[in-house]
């Protein structure tokens, strides 16, 4: 059964355009990555700098798998240099 990963994320008010540039990047690469199925994101209508990632992933270990590479490459780290603070986010299976 596949698992939905929700991440929340705030970004620095001076990486706006940048912040918009990677998550374009990431609505087209993730689907890409081994056992991603899709990715949906959102910004808060109040609140631009505010974005909501919808993931569904065949398994966790694929997630995890995917956060592993992500560190090594230094992606996570980029990412990071945009957000306020850290990303939040958990794992959900539909009721």
């Amino acid at each position: 059964m596949s698992i939905q990963v929700i991440v929340q994320l705030s970004a620095k008010e001076d990486k706006q355009d940048s912040f918009r540039k990677l998550m374009a990047s990431a609505k087209k690469d993730l689907p890409t990555v081994n056992g991603c199925q899709s990715v949906n994101i959102y910004h808060k209508t109040s609140n631009p700098l505010e974005a909501t990632l919808v993931e569904t992933w065949e398994s966790t270990e694929h997630h995890h798998q995917f956060l592993d590479n992500a560190v090594k490459s230094g992606a996570r780290d980029t990412l990071k240099e945009h957000l306020q603070e850290e990303p939040i986010s958990n794992y959900y299976q539909k009721m």
